[in-house]
């Protein structure tokens, strides 16, 4: 058997699989989000705007660059602002459990 060079992704990797084959769950966490891991429809929408900008990379450049020629593309700016404004406002999780 091979080793595994990053267990951490793989077990990362594992969730995603598990989460995109399961309806049930896809509606529970997915769909209704909020309470589940979001406090409110203001992250919803944070983290809608984070998973839009990443649409318009794919819908612009399709599924066929490597990370670094996504990164690389002008769109990807408007990933990392997403990104940056949702990390703004929900909270890191370990600060959160200690409020």
């Amino acid at each position: 058997m091979t080793h595994i060079q990053s267990p951490e992704q793989r077990v990362e990797l594992f969730a995603n699989l598990y989460a995109l084959s399961n309806p049930e769950y896809q509606q529970r966490v997915w769909v209704d989000n909020i309470g589940w891991m979001l406090r409110d429809r203001a992250e919803a929408d944070l983290v809608t705007a984070v998973i839009e900008a990443i649409d318009a990379v794919l819908v612009k450049h399709g599924s066929g660059l490597s990370d670094a020629e996504y990164i690389a593309t002008p769109e990807w700016g408007t990933v990392i602002e997403a990104a940056s404004a949702a990390l703004a406002v929900i909270p890191d999780s370990e600060k959160a459990r200690r409020r």
